[in-house]
């Protein structure tokens, strides 16, 4: 405890922000945030769609285009 009140007392008592440093700091902040969230997110496998065996309009046929109509 002793160590850590003699490292208190050597910081300086006033420190200066500039607003990329603050905007520096948020920045890394979040990113980080966001990149340890993936790593400890239950959800590893993620699919995003629907996967109903839809097709591009181009490819139906013409009884699927009958039907979407």
């Amino acid at each position: 405890m002793k160590k850590w009140r003699e490292f208190l007392d050597s910081l300086p008592n006033e420190v200066t922000c500039t607003k990329k440093d603050i905007a520096g700091t948020v920045l890394i902040g979040t990113l980080l945030g966001v990149i340890v969230g993936m790593l400890i997110s239950p959800r590893k496998n993620q699919w995003f769609g629907c996967y109903n065996g839809s097709t591009l309009p181009g490819e139906q046929t013409e009884e699927e285009a009958d039907d979407c109509e």
